[in-house]
């Protein structure tokens, strides 16, 4: 069963089923692929998920991100430059976990490795919205089994690169037996990452059912201007986003009660990304995309899938609007 799971991941990113490394959730793959790489320079984005932020935090070089939530291109071949020539590993993500917004992985892994780099991707909350050459260019791609439908418990890190260097001077960070070609030590969750691998399956079929997805992203998003006229913010509106995140702030109505109050009605949504869904805190994200503290305190995250209709949204926009406390409701709005 490994051994099929391991092809399937193979044949979907164009790779050898050598290079496929399952681990216990994407937080470890990120783990392995920041730490187990010989790299003298690690640079990340100012928006990256924890497990790579926190890894991170006190080590080399933090790229900004413009006020769209675009990777700043600048920040980036300063923070390549300042290596001096030395091998350094970048890490990016496909897409935000909190606004959506998608960055070019193939234009920035070029750029990447003219400059003597590799290139990590978080592909954690793109795959399934994606197309799979999405992750062109890249060295490392982490993949998550519960956010494309499958079990909790299983991850991978999936290598494209064939630089002889990376290969070579990969070190597992759990040390133990010699599973996973001895780069993640410890028994395989086996009937998860068999689930993973099942899901992975309907990957191909659930992107091309994007479009449908951002359509219902989309009138959501018009409702909101038309109920909160004034002070509503939608990050990243303006750059390439996923279909189904959309990442708002309201003047007036802060994350904590907006998150308490909808779940009342029945409605799960988050103040950031989902995985941090029952933590109360502002952004780091928004604030690196150079929104306020109170903006920050006020965000809203709602997602969208295929199973969801207009009626869900409808019963979305009209809760928010009987809800909503009487500094955000600005405008009389009827559906």
């Amino acid at each position: 069963m490994l051994d099929e799971a391991r092809r399937s991941f193979a044949d979907f990113f164009a790779t050898s089923s050598r290079r496929v490394i399952f681990t216990s959730s994407a937080t470890e793959a990120n783990n392995l692929a920041l730490q187990g790489v010989c790299a003298s320079h690690l640079i990340v984005s100012a928006v990256e998920h924890d497990s790579v932020w926190k890894v991170a935090q006190a080590r080399d070089a933090v790229v900004d991100v413009t006020a769209d939530g675009l990777l700043c291109e600048t920040s980036l071949r300063r923070a390549m430059a300042a290596c001096q020539g030395k091998r350094f590993l970048v890490s990016l993500m496909a897409a935000n976990n909190e606004t959506g917004v998608m960055w070019d992985i193939p234009s920035l892994a070029s750029a990447i490795h003219d400059a003597g780099g590799w290139l990590h991707c978080d592909g954690v909350q793109s795959l399934g919205r994606v197309a799979a050459r999405w992750y062109e260019g890249a060295d490392m791609v982490s993949v998550s089994s519960h956010k494309i439908g499958g079990a909790m418990g299983a991850g991978a890190l999936i290598v494209l690169s064939d630089d002889a260097a990376l290969l070579e001077g990969m070190r597992p960070v759990i040390h133990g037996g010699g599973q996973e070609y001895g780069l993640r030590a410890g028994t395989e969750n086996v009937a998860a990452i068999a689930s993973f691998a099942a899901a992975l399956g309907h990957c191909s079929e659930a992107w091309r059912q994007q479009a449908a997805v951002g359509k219902l992203r989309d009138y959501f998003e018009k409702q909101l201007h038309d109920i909160f006229v004034t002070g509503l913010t939608v990050w990243g509106a303006q750059s390439p986003r996923l279909a189904g995140v959309s990442c708002f702030s309201i003047e007036g109505w802060r994350s904590i009660e907006m998150v308490m109050a909808l779940d009342l009605e029945g409605i799960a949504v988050s103040s950031g990304s989902a995985c941090s869904s029952g933590q109360i805190q502002p952004s780091r994200v928004i604030s690196a995309m150079g929104g306020t503290k109170k903006q920050a305190s006020e965000l809203l995250r709602v997602s969208f899938g295929t199973e969801h209709t207009k009626k869900d949204v409808d019963y979305v926009l009209k809760t928010m609007k009987r809800i909503a406390p009487p500094l955000a409701l600005k405008h009389s709005f009827a559906l």
